[in-house]
């Protein structure tokens, strides 16, 4: 599926056509991929394309691929801090946020209210944080499931009806649920035609992820490989990615570091990608005993292949930090030089402090803040 970096890439579209308030007092703008940005009132958007009323001129279209970012003008403040803590990453803050703007409109305490878009961007929103909660929390999945279907049978041609089938799908695999894929499959099979095609091949993919987590990896890793090579560059990488978790759970290690080393080389490959053959190369080295070579391989994926604010991979990102610091302990244990372990001790302190402090509410903030405190000894 996209990236979260790429939803987040398109956190500020529009969907509204509703003028619940005066069109001069609303300004909403689209910045392109390339070129200026345009500033109107935005009067149509679907999966194909953006339509905006320029202030002081006419109407013009943007195809909805070629948009960077588009903000709207009436968003209430707590929805724009909600946006901003899901490119963040903090989803239960977020979803918090979204409830309470939705409480503000019903209770029309709020100076401006929003258009119509307002109603289909917190549907898709909540479900959003559902399900990148659901991660962690599979009692999330239902509710993510729930609201992603709604939003797909209510918006037939909204701007995140293609990401809104994906998330969905990931639901379901995560639960396991091959009776709810099925029955997502037949919504996948009615969709409009010009998105039909890729989220079928998402679909497969998903196919690929449920049958990895059943441990038929053979056949999830002629899936992935099928699928690493189409020409939609994030299904290519998720795939890719895919064959990568087929090799670590396969134990193949010496195919593993050959199919990684060949995924750093491409330097095409999309970053987050880079991150996760990265780390999955150290993991090698360091299940081997190798734990300088680990080392090295670690502080690449912290500092070349950062995934970027806003990703799904942040969590690979915050794994490298703590593998590293795992590694530097290793050292540290098997050396024996003293001035050697002295120096790879305090290193491990100073990375485990780095992650508490750049994952304050991450998965090891805890552990890493006492390894810190107790290396400092």
């Amino acid at each position: 599926m996209k990236t979260l970096t790429a939803v987040v890439a398109a956190l500020l579209a529009a969907v509204s056509t509703a003028d619940a308030q005066p069109r001069e007092k609303i300004v909403d703008r689209i910045q392109p991929k390339k070129g200026p940005a345009v500033e109107g009132l935005i009067v149509r958007e679907t999966f194909k394309e953006v339509e905006i009323q320029i202030t002081g001129g006419g109407t013009t279209k943007f195809a909805a691929a070629d948009i960077a970012v588009v903000e709207y003008g009436d968003a209430p403040p707590s929805f724009k801090g909600a946006l901003n803590d899901i490119a963040a990453g903090s989803f239960a803050e977020a979803l918090g946020k979204i409830n309470n703007t939705e409480n503000d409109i019903t209770a029309k305490i709020l100076k401006v209210i929003p258009r119509a878009w307002f109603g289909v961007w917190s549907l898709y929103y909540k479900g959003l944080c559902q399900r990148e909660m659901g991660r962690d929390d599979a009692g999330r999945l239902d509710a993510a499931v729930l609201l992603l279907n709604k939003f797909i049978d209510t918006h037939k041609d909204a701007r995140f009806l293609p990401d809104a089938f994906e998330l969905a799908l990931g639901c379901y695999g995560d639960k396991g649920d091959q009776a709810g894929a099925d029955a997502l499959m037949k919504k996948i099979d009615a969709a409009p035609v010009e998105i039909r095609g890729a989220l079928k091949k998402r679909a497969e993919k998903q196919k690929a992820e449920m049958l990895l987590a059943s441990d038929k990896i053979d056949e999830a890793k002629a899936i992935f490989q099928t699928l690493s090579r189409e020409s939609d560059r994030e299904l290519a990488a998720d795939a890719t990615e895919g064959v990568i978790k087929c090799l670590v759970k396969a134990k193949k290690p010496d195919d593993l570091v050959n199919y990684c080393k060949q995924v750093l080389a491409a330097t095409s490959n999309e970053p987050a990608l880079l991150l996760v053959a990265s780390n999955a190369l150290g993991d090698s080295y360091l299940e081997r005993k190798m734990a300088k070579e680990a080392a090295r391989q670690y502080v690449d994926s912290i500092v070349r292949y950062h995934p970027g604010r806003g990703s799904r991979l942040t969590r690979e990102h915050e794994r490298a930090l703590y593998m590293l610091g795992k590694s530097y302990e290793e050292l540290a244990a098997s050396g024996k030089d003293e001035a050697a372990k002295k120096a790879y001790t305090v290193m491990a302190g100073r990375t485990y402090r780095e992650l508490a402090l750049e994952y304050p509410s991450g998965k090891y903030r805890d552990e890493a803040s006492g390894k810190a405190a107790a290396l400092d000894k």
